[in-house]
């Protein structure tokens, strides 16, 4: 939205040059007023109660060249202030689009990695659980092993959080128009 309320101030620029070009050259203008009159009502229809006047105006900017320059010149340099915000803020969107992007991949990095340690931590919980029930340990392996899978799956809770966290922001980056193609692996 920034950026599009930018080009309309660029465009309103560019706008105001050719306005300010125009008064470069001559204004010709000509008024006309016509109607009777009279004194009294009964002479007021006749032919010699018409009145009428024509009025020629015309501007020529011969003595005002100095005036009408520096006011284009005004408008071209407010033109070109306009262009080097709106490219300030260009470089400014692509970067935070780009960082955002950037923590987006290395959070499903994290995630890919996240999973395989969950997957290894529920395998050690199953042994531990498997030998408890066997009987050959006894219950402090398996409770041990059952924290520390909560505590990984914790992990990729939070990653999870981060990564809807993170394409929140690249979808405000890019002004809201942006639709996924597809949920990360790990929210399907």
């Amino acid at each position: 939205p920034d950026l599009m309320a930018q080009i309309w101030k660029v465009a309103a620029a560019a706008e105001a040059i050719g306005v300010a070009k125009t008064e470069f050259y001559p204004d010709v203008n000509l008024s006309a007023i016509g109607g009777l009159s009279s004194l009294t009502f009964s002479h007021l229809f006749n032919w010699s109660s018409r009145d009428g006047s024509l009025k020629p105006a015309i501007h020529l900017p011969l003595f005002t060249g100095g005036q009408l320059t520096a006011n284009l010149d005004q408008k071209v340099a407010l033109f070109n202030e306009e262009v080097c915000s709106y490219n300030e803020q260009l470089l400014k969107a692509a970067e935070e689009v780009a960082k955002e992007v950037t923590t987006f991949l290395s959070i499903e990095k994290q995630i890919a990695i996240q999973d395989s340690l969950v997957a290894d931590q529920r395998k050690t919980f199953d042994i531990s659980k498997l030998r408890f029930e066997k009987g050959i340990d006894d219950y402090k392996p398996t409770l041990a092993s059952s924290q520390n899978l909560c505590s990984q799956e914790i992990l990729l809770i939070e990653l999870n959080h981060s990564l809807i966290l993170s394409t929140l922001r690249i979808i405000q980056a890019l002004g809201g128009g942006m639709q996924p193609q597809k949920l990360p692996p790990s929210l399907s």
